[in-house]
């Protein structure tokens, strides 16, 4: 009896030995499992507990200027947030808003913008996945994945699309896309089309370079001289446009021409490139929309080139010349 009393006694001592074992060795395996999804070289991968930041992986380091030990016990606004623009907060909104809409479990909401630390824009695809009741995680999953290059090569394409490549402003097309929601909105509009007198001959007695270095400081100037909520663009080699909105209500073509003459004045000093100044003058077509009238860009548009044409003969021309010095 006594013997098989010590035997029990030795068989009920080895339980606990055993769970211990089985416990290690299943937080040997939780722990195994954190550390690979930490372990990424290519995403971000945060845990978090509530808002606080429990891991965070070496990525963190070259996506968001964080080394991974500073990043835990901050939240996820202190790693993220541009005090500037509240970033942070419209990642966790929109995380939380995808996480919502997919039932709470898992979500990913594609070209978040956060900040670097030096101040860069990081553009990424973030997914969120709840992992509380998963012991081996116990937290919040959010996962980074940087679309930064991709994103800079889809700007690059619509630039190419939408942009003069000498200027930088909106092209035809795009120009096309300006009046079209300029119609849309309740109020009038004026299309504005301007050209430089006898930019040809600047292109023959100085060349195309210098003929381009005038074309950017005038888009430059144009642009600075525009109320906000205009638009310009280029349209021509040396012809350039501007949408006019929210004239006023009670005498919107008024409106229109001090728009004009603003840009004139804008353009009326002499231009320098290099030991070279020049004086430019331009002239106007102007095309007046008011509100419910019927009207497309293509209407609005051959109304003012029907106006330049008509200040091109009624306008003495003066051809783009040496200024007088």
């Amino acid at each position: 009896m006594i013997v098989l009393m010590r035997t029990r006694l030795l068989d009920r001592t080895t339980v606990p030995g055993r769970n211990v074992g089985l416990f290690a060795r299943g937080r040997r395996h939780d722990d195994h499992r954190l550390a690979s999804l930490l372990a990424s070289d290519s995403d971000t991968v945060l845990v978090l507990r509530g808002p606080i930041v429990t891991s965070a992986s070496t990525s963190a380091r070259d996506l968001l200027g964080w080394e991974p030990s500073l990043c835990v016990g901050r939240t996820l606004s202190e790693l993220m947030d541009d005090p500037e623009s509240g970033g942070a907060r419209a990642v966790i909104d929109a995380l939380q808003d995808a996480a919502e809409a997919a039932g709470g479990h898992i979500a990913t909401h594609r070209n978040l913008e956060l900040t670097h630390v030096d101040g860069q824009t990081v553009w990424v695809d973030a997914t969120i996945a709840d992992l509380r009741h998963d012991p081996s995680v116990g937290g919040t999953i959010v996962t980074f994945h940087d679309v930064t290059e991709r994103r800079s090569l889809e700007q690059r394409i619509h630039d190419a699309e939408y942009r003069d490549e000498l200027t930088g402003v909106a092209n035809r097309k795009m120009l096309r896309l300006l009046i079209d929601d300029a119609l849309a909105q309740p109020q009038h509009i004026a299309v504005l089309l301007l050209d430089i007198d006898g930019f040809g001959d600047l292109n023959d007695v100085h060349g195309t370079t210098v003929g381009d270095a005038v074309l950017v400081q005038m888009a430059t100037r144009l642009a600075e001289s525009l109320r906000a909520g205009d638009h310009l663009a280029r349209i021509g080699s040396d012809e350039f446009a501007v949408v006019i909105t929210k004239l006023d209500p009670d005498d919107p073509a008024r409106d229109a021409e001090e728009v004009a003459d603003r840009v004139e004045r804008a353009l009326r000093p002499p231009m320098s490139v290099g030991t070279i100044s020049l004086s430019t003058q331009v002239t106007f077509g102007i095309s007046t929309h008011l509100q419910g009238d019927d009207a497309t860009p293509d209407t609005l548009l051959a109304t003012a080139s029907t106006g330049l044409r008509q200040s091109r003969v009624n306008v003495e021309r003066h051809p783009v010349g040496d200024a007088a010095g």
